[in-house]
């Protein structure tokens, strides 16, 4: 039997990845319009961004929280099931994924200050909710 901690400390803080979700989901569709409107001619323009992968692992945390919590309600444990660290993981290994190439390739292309501070406000979520 688990102790009553733990399905009292899972619950809140899978409902903050709900939260974190969407919170980062309107900021993500701005930077993704200011990263296609405004980048660089240098070499022709680009038709994708790293942003709009960024979509992947938030739906796969959410559904993830979502599955879990009604496993909680349902059951009144925290699930320990193969399939929830399964998408736990993939969802960490996906927010890395689309980590590095925002932070590391689109600040570079679109320099411009806000944009930077834009994608700390996207990136801020995200590392929230891994």
């Amino acid at each position: 039997m688990e102790p009553a901690d733990a399905t009292a400390l899972d619950h809140p803080l899978r409902l903050l990845t709900c939260l974190a979700t969407a919170i980062c989901i309107p900021l993500n569709i701005a930077a993704t319009i200011l990263s296609l409107h405004n980048q660089g001619n240098r070499w022709g323009r680009r038709h994708a961004t790293a942003y709009p992968f960024i979509f992947v692992p938030l739906a796969i945390t959410v559904t993830s929280a979502l599955l879990s919590l009604q496993y909680i309600k349902k059951h009144g444990k925290i699930p320990r099931a193969f399939h929830f660290i399964v998408l736990d993981l993939a969802a960490i290994f996906g927010y890395i994924g689309t980590l590095i190439p925002c932070w590391a390739l689109e600040i570079r292309e679109f320099s411009a200050g806000g944009f930077g501070l834009l994608t700390g406000y996207v990136t801020a979520p995200m590392i929230l909710s891994m």
